[in-house]
């Protein structure tokens, strides 16, 4: 799967897998969200948030329109 396309390197994978949990966060598929935010590694405040927001849809919109969930 991602491992074997990334060649061992952890932190790249990490990252891809912070961004697979962020697509799917901004889309409303939250439980895969949750599934590559546990994978991520919890690497930041910023996906530990995304993490707990994804439990309550109403916290998830409102984070979609306030802040950039890709930048």
């Amino acid at each position: 799967m991602i491992m074997i396309q990334i060649d061992g390197n952890i932190d790249a994978m990490k990252r891809l897998c912070g961004t697979h949990g962020r697509y799917h966060y901004y889309v409303g598929e939250t439980k895969l969200a949750r599934y590559w935010f546990q994978h991520a590694g919890f690497l930041n405040l910023k996906i530990i948030i995304y993490y707990f927001t994804s439990y309550f849809p109403f916290l998830r919109k409102w984070i979609i329109k306030k802040f950039r969930v890709f930048g």
